[in-house]
């Protein structure tokens, strides 16, 4: 199998994220095109990016995390809280893949960008991504070796535990590409930029 870069990540994504899908069917899709890859390897991808993510916000400002370049568009702050906040519903998702009994969490979000939170500080989003990433990788840890069945997503339907994943890793690739794409605005601010100036954008 080809190593799971981005460029083989965002082809493999393509081929079930398509709007000639029912939503429905995009679960069992999702897991037909993980089926070769170790749980292993898929985790290593989903921990790859998470590292990207930290890299992209490590040594900003408060002011940096939380500038948005119009009132429609989320600053790197509502971008990574949804992040991490969004990977409770892959939690659950996870432990109902296998017949281990553990307990769910809060699923929130349920739509699309909930969870995010503007005006969060740099060190709490770095710490926050941190914990996040490390729960989920303990999660995935422990539920690997656990036999199998299918989970129900409330959107995508039956998912295996490599189809959980590698939606997991579309998930958080597309919000990489949305937060290097808002680092790259010719209005990010500098580093001499207060919260103030940025939250008045």
């Amino acid at each position: 199998m080809p190593k799971l870069d981005t460029a083989t990540l965002e082809s493999l994504l393509s081929s079930f994220f398509r709007f000639d899908l029912p939503p429905s069917e995009m679960g069992m899709k999702m897991s037909e095109g993980a089926a070769d890859y170790l749980i292993t390897d898929l985790a290593d991808a989903l921990e790859s990016l998470r590292r990207a993510q930290l890299r992209l916000i490590t040594g900003l400002t408060d002011a940096q995390v939380n500038y948005s370049p119009d009132p429609s568009s989320f600053s790197l702050s509502e971008i990574i809280s949804h992040v991490v906040l969004a990977q409770n519903l892959t939690h659950n998702l996870l432990i109902d893949s296998t017949i281990i009994d553990l307990p769910h969490i809060d699923p929130l979000p349920r739509g699309a960008g909930d969870g995010s939170q503007r005006g969060i500080s740099a060190s709490t989003l770095i710490s926050s991504l941190q914990h996040a990433t490390e729960s989920l990788m303990s999660v995935i840890k422990v539920i690997a070796p656990q036999p199998p069945r299918l989970a129900r997503h409330p959107l995508f339907g039956n998912m295996t535990t490599k189809g959980v994943l590698i939606f997991q890793i579309g998930h958080d690739l597309d919000h990489l590409k949305q937060a290097q794409l808002l680092r790259r605005t010719p209005g990010f601010p500098t580093k001499s930029m207060s919260l103030d100036q940025t939250t008045k954008s």
